[in-house]
């Protein structure tokens, strides 16, 4: 059984905390930028994990629940990435 309420928070969460975290080490990007897109997939690997554990605890692990919950997450993520990429300073600028 899914907890919506649970999941719903924690997918905020899952874009929020990496996107705070963005913000913070946004300055490495121009001394280091693969510094900081390693640093950056480790937060985002690190912070779904910790989430998924704590969506989790004290049930039991259910493979269908975790793949439905996992994949609410992505789509969620994607809906709140889609106006910064679209609209916003991550617009890409095509040269033709």
């Amino acid at each position: 059984m899914v907890l919506w309420k649970r999941s719903v928070l924690l997918g905020l969460l899952s874009w929020f905390i990496p996107f705070a975290i963005s913000f913070v080490a946004f300055p490495l990007k121009k001394s280091n930028a693969p510094l900081f897109g390693t640093l950056m997939y480790l937060v985002v690997l690190l912070t779904a994990g910790a989430l998924l554990i704590g969506y989790f605890r004290a049930r039991p692990v259910l493979v269908g629940e975790a793949l439905v919950v996992g994949t609410l997450w992505f789509v969620m993520n994607l809906v709140f990435d889609y106006p910064m990429f679209a609209y916003g300073p991550m617009k890409p600028i095509f040269p033709f």
